[in-house]
C-alpha cells in the first residue's frame, strides 16, 4: 500500500503522514496496554484481550456487567481482520495470476480459482499454533519487504524523468486525503494482535 499512499499523498506529504499515522498508532497501542495493565491489577486479572478490557472498563465506569462492549469491540475486531484478510487474499491472487499469464499466456484461469487456492493455504498456515515457529519466517518476509522496498525506490529515482514538472506529484491532491489516510490505517493493521500477543 506504500506506493499508492504515495500516488494519493503525494512524493514529499506521504512519508511525514504515514508517520504521524504510525505515532498515533504507537501512542494508541501504549494506552490500551495501560488501561490492560491498570484494570488487570484492579481486577486480579492476567492476559487481558480487547474485549476484556472494555467489560472491565463498562463494569467500573458504566455500572453494568460489560458484555455489550465486550460484544461490540469483539465484532468490530473480527468485521476488521476479516476485511483486511479478504483484500489480502484478492491481492495475492491477483499477483499470481498476473505472473503466471506473464510466463504462460495460454493458461488463463479465472481469479476465482486462484482465490480458492490462496485461501487453502492460508486457512493450512492458520493451524500453526506456536508463533516461535512463525519467527523465522516472518524474519524472511520483513526482510523481503525491506529489500522490495529498497528496490522500487531505487527503480523510481533511476528511471524517473527528471525533466518534467513533477510539482503536483510532491503533494497529493485535497480530494484524495480520505483514500490516503484510508490506506495507511489499512497499513497498521495489525494493531487488533497487539494485547492477544
Amino acid at each position: 500500500s506504500s506506493g499508492i499512499n504515495a500516488e494519493y499523498g503525494g512524493l514529499a506529504l506521504a512519508p511525514p503522514l504515514l508517520v504521524l499515522v504510525a505515532a498515533t498508532s504507537l501512542y494508541c497501542i501504549i494506552l490500551i496496554m495501560q488501561c490492560a495493565d491498570r484494570l488487570g491489577q484492579r481486577h486480579k486479572v492476567e492476559n487481558l484481550g480487547y474485549g476484556d478490557v472494555v467489560e472491565l472498563a463498562f463494569k467500573d465506569y458504566f455500572y453494568n456487567d460489560g458484555r455489550i462492549g465486550r460484544r461490540a469491540v469483539d465484532s468490530f475486531l473480527i468485521l476488521t481482520q476479516l476485511g483486511f484478510c479478504s483484500i489480502y487474499y484478492i491481492v495475492i491472487s491477483e499477483n499470481i495470476k498476473t505472473v503466471v499469464e506473464n510466463y504462460n499466456p495460454d493458461f488463463v484461469i479465472d481469479l476465482k480459482v486462484y482465490i480458492v487456492i490462496v485461501l487453502v493455504f492460508i486457512m493450512l498456515s492458520s493451524f500453526i499454533w506456536s508463533i516461535k515457529a512463525l519467527a523465522k519466517l516472518s524474519m524472511m518476509g520483513n526482510v523481503s519487504i525491506f529489500t522490495g522496498i529498497i528496490l522500487v525506490i531505487v527503480y523510481v529515482l533511476i528511471n524517473m524523468d527528471w525533466t518534467e514538472d513533477t510539482s503536483n506529484m510532491l503533494v497529493g491532491r485535497a480530494g484524495n486525503m480520505p483514500i490516503f489516510f484510508g490506506m495507511a490505517i489499512y497499513s497498521y493493521e495489525g494493531i487488533g494482535l497487539v494485547l492477544p500477543l
